[in-house]
């Protein structure tokens, strides 16, 4: 996405991204409503078969 794009959407979206070793992840929001509680629901891609640089025979 080009830096100069904005929609507000989009922003939202790029704040809630993380991206790992071999994979990426998503925030799509908190578990609860409790402020002292950190736990939040992710999505990730990090499962996907031979995504993983340290295997050399994935067979």
């Amino acid at each position: 996405m080009h830096l100069s794009y904005d929609d507000q959407r989009i922003k939202d979206i790029n704040n809630r991204v993380l991206a790992f070793n071999n994979g990426s992840s998503l925030m799509l929001g908190k578990v609860n409503k409790d402020k002292q509680d950190g736990k939040y629901y992710f999505i990730t891609n990090n499962h996907v078969v031979n995504n993983n640089n340290t295997i050399e025979t994935p067979w």
